[in-house]
């Protein structure tokens, strides 16, 4: 396999695991999409990024992550808020009644989390990391 096969295989296990996750998080009356965009690099990143969201709001703002802070805070994001909410208790939720199931223990989440930042990172080797804050 040459670099750029790697590279591609590589992508595309990091687009089949977020699939996975975004379908165990997907309820009837909400749905997540967890994805990767390649960003064109010949358009401005404000102009791209506003014609994604444009359905959600007109407005944002965007945040610069620095890249020694990114492992984490992308940690510290995927486990409170995005890959786990399928978990959440305030509303309906899968559960586990004989504890059987690994993703239900904090230990277990937190190796999953931070084996995938790592993957990511590591292939994506991203040059420049924002956040963006909705203003809805």
């Amino acid at each position: 396999m040459t670099e750029k096969e790697k590279k591609i295989f590589k992508y595309g296990i990091l687009l089949g695991e977020l699939g996975t996750l975004a379908e165990f998080n997907n309820k009837t009356n909400q749905g997540y999409e967890f994805d990767l965009d390649r960003l064109d690099k010949s358009k401005n990143l404000n102009f791209t990024i506003k014609e994604k969201i444009s359905h959600i709001t007109d407005s944002f703002e965007l945040i610069k992550i620095e890249n020694q802070n990114a492992f984490k805070y992308f940690t510290k994001k995927l486990k409170e808020k995005w890959f786990f909410e399928y978990l959440n208790e305030k509303e309906y939720h899968l559960t586990d009644k004989s504890n059987s199931f690994n993703m239900f223990f904090s230990d277990y989440q937190q190796k999953y989390i931070v084996e995938f930042v790592d993957f990511l990172l590591l292939t994506l080797n991203p040059i420049k990391i924002y956040k963006s804050n909705l203003v809805i």
